[in-house]
């Protein structure tokens, strides 16, 4: 990882190569409304995420991950409120350990106290995944997180506190 954000040339190469995007509305709750997210909604057309989806697969960190399986370019796990409510979850996880070195998870403590039931299970797979994760790493190598609040609260802090701690631990690693 190197960080370029204070390099304005590259910002400025980066900015001038992105693609223009046209804002037509931003969705909001209703005040006094019992939705649980805290901000607006970000919407995006199928079209544009076929063409993220194609620029990354092009890309060639992926294409260096695809060439070899025994690799593992992320060298670290960054993970605020991980997507590990997916039905299936623990077997997959299971089956494909991590060539990571590090792992950092977070979660909110009201995740897994939802009525979705499928949303519910993120509490028991959490723990699971932390579990795994420190068998293939080392208690040293892997933290999980627990935060107040729920999916959407803090999610910009939860994920620089994931993304300081997973390089620092690697720092240190290096």
């Amino acid at each position: 990882y190197l960080d370029m954000h204070d390099d304005d040339e590259y910002m400025k190469k980066v900015i001038e190569n992105g693609d223009d995007l046209k804002i037509v509305g931003v969705v909001r709750p209703k005040v006094n409304s019992t939705t649980t997210q805290k901000g607006g909604y970000i919407g995006y057309l199928p079209e544009l995420m076929e063409r993220q989806v194609t620029a990354v697969n092009d890309s060639e960190i992926v294409k260096a991950q695809k060439k070899d399986e025994k690799t593992d370019v992320f060298t670290g796990i960054a993970a605020a409120s991980p997507s590990v409510w997916i039905d299936g979850w623990q077997t997959f996880a299971s089956s494909h350990p991590t060539l990571s070195k590090v792992a950092y998870l977070s979660i909110g403590r009201k995740e897994e106290h939802v009525r979705n039931l499928s949303m519910a299970r993120v509490g028991a797979n959490i723990r699971f995944e932390q579990q795994l994760l420190e068998q293939q790493l080392g208690p040293n190598n892997t933290t999980l997180q627990w935060n107040e609040g729920g999916h959407f609260d803090h999610m910009d802090a939860r994920t620089a506190q994931a993304y300081a701690w997973t390089l620092n631990r690697l720092q240190e690693q290096a």
